[in-house]
């Protein structure tokens, strides 16, 4: 009911940002997770398509920064001055 009335009140950046602190708390993979304060536990709508639920993890957004994506984009980034 509170994330509801939020929405209604036009708190929607409230709500998403309740929703991210949940799913880190409850997900142990998030909570644990070096990136976790970075990637803001991926996408609530990817999460959702992924089936993981609304406080689920988006495992794309895992993949992205486990495998070294991120990493490797803010190196380039860092060479045509681009701060990440």
């Amino acid at each position: 009911m509170l994330i509801i009335k939020l929405i209604i009140s036009g708190r929607a950046k409230d709500v998403l940002e309740f929703l991210v602190a949940v799913t880190i708390t409850v997900n142990a993979k998030c909570h644990d997770c070096p990136w976790s304060v970075r990637c803001s536990a991926g996408c609530r709508v990817g999460a959702l398509a992924q089936g993981n639920g609304l406080d689920g993890i988006d495992e794309r957004i895992c993949t992205f920064y486990e495998s070294g994506c991120y990493m490797k984009l803010k190196e380039i980034a860092g060479k045509f001055g681009i701060e990440t």
